[in-house]
């Protein structure tokens, strides 16, 4: 994306799960991009003591983790009476379509039962001047 800005700084219009976060871009022109769930807004890393914007594909990833994460705390390894291989990935798929934890790119907390996360993609525009995002209809 960074690649696009310096290539075409001019351009009117970006859009892209990540544009938000995109240099070169117009000082005076609003910039119109895409938001899912609570990407970009609130998709900062603070792990280095200050906060950068995530790129949407390491956003995923940290969905991903979560998700992950809750599914093999909720089927804890037993030691000798682990389930053979096969029981234990039915167990773990199971435990992955209903863990529910807040996650970045999707106002919901899971598969809800599913094998599909849902996800509402919407266009935003942020003006240069102005500190919150609107929505573009």
């Amino acid at each position: 994306m960074e690649e696009l800005g310096r290539d075409f700084p001019k351009l009117p219009i970006v859009l892209g799960l990540g544009a938000s976060t995109m240099r070169g871009l117009s000082k005076t022109s609003p910039v119109y991009y895409l938001a899912a769930g609570r990407f970009p807004d609130e998709a900062t890393d603070t792990t280095h003591g200050s906060a950068t914007d995530l790129p949407w594909f390491e956003a995923l990833g940290r969905d991903a983790a979560a998700l992950t994460t809750a599914a093999l705390q909720a089927v804890p390894l037993r030691g000798e009476d682990t389930p053979r291989p096969g029981a234990l990935h039915q167990e773990l798929t199971e435990a992955l379509t209903y863990a529910d934890v807040p996650l970045l790119t999707s106002e919901s907390h899971g598969f809800s039962g599913g094998r599909a996360l849902s996800r509402r993609i919407v266009a935003l525009s942020r003006t240069p001047s102005a500190a919150a995002a609107t929505h573009v209809p």
